[in-house]
């Protein structure tokens, strides 16, 4: 209904008020629900290596069950890492923990490449970072568990061949990480190493959060 002015009525002013007072009750109910979402605990070395044990159980029993795989690569890891988000968020304290990735690296056989479809899905079991929305029924954050082979890789300098691998920027998954951060697991001697952004990781990690 308009005025006699041909404006917009009083009662339809009112109407609109209310709807802009809805969607900004719903715009602050989904913005505060997509922050409790991540977590901002800061992840620390303590932390790091328990990540590295519970995807080392998993990889014994990938191994385990897929013994052909196992022939090929079972001695053939050379660098576990924390990648994506949750390296961002252990350079930065303020990236937030949606889920935990985490990448196994191995050398790869000449026979062929360690299966690129494997993922495991695991529970970090400690309830310090909270949940993961989509695994709630897991004591804590969810664990993305993914392997990757790499040509030519130098397994006694684990930094220069991941740095290597990410520059080249040669398969999706390399790029993809390349996004945002890579810090080691594994060798033990090198945790938390942050081979991924080679420049300062503290100057850098503005232009890489999202």
């Amino acid at each position: 209904m308009r005025s006699a002015r041909g404006g917009v009525s009083r009662r339809q002013s009112g109407g609109w008020r209310r709807i802009c007072d809805w969607r900004a009750v719903l715009d602050s109910q989904f913005g505060n629900e997509r922050l409790m979402s991540r977590s901002i605990e800061p992840i620390t070395k303590t932390d790091l290596t328990r990540l590295g044990e519970i995807v080392a159980r998993d990889r014994r029993d990938f191994f385990t069950r897929n013994a052909d795989t196992a022939r090929l690569y079972s001695d053939r890891l050379f660098a576990v890492a924390l990648c994506q988000g949750g390296a961002l968020h252990y350079l930065d304290g303020r990236n937030g923990i949606k889920d935990l990735d985490v990448w196994s690296f191995f050398t790869s056989d000449a026979e062929r490449p360690f299966p690129y479809r494997r993922r495991a899905t695991l529970d970090f079991g400690d309830p310090k970072f909270g949940t993961t929305p989509d695994t709630a029924q897991f004591i804590g954050r969810r664990i993305d568990h993914i392997g990757r082979s790499i040509a030519n890789a130098d397994a006694a300098d684990p930094v220069a061949s991941l740095t290597r691998y990410l520059r080249a920027g040669k398969t999706s998954s390399a790029r993809h990480l390349a996004e945002k951060a890579v810090v080691l697991i594994e060798p033990a001697h090198l945790l938390g190493t942050v081979v991924w952004p080679q420049a300062d990781p503290q100057k850098l990690v503005g232009s890489l959060r999202r």
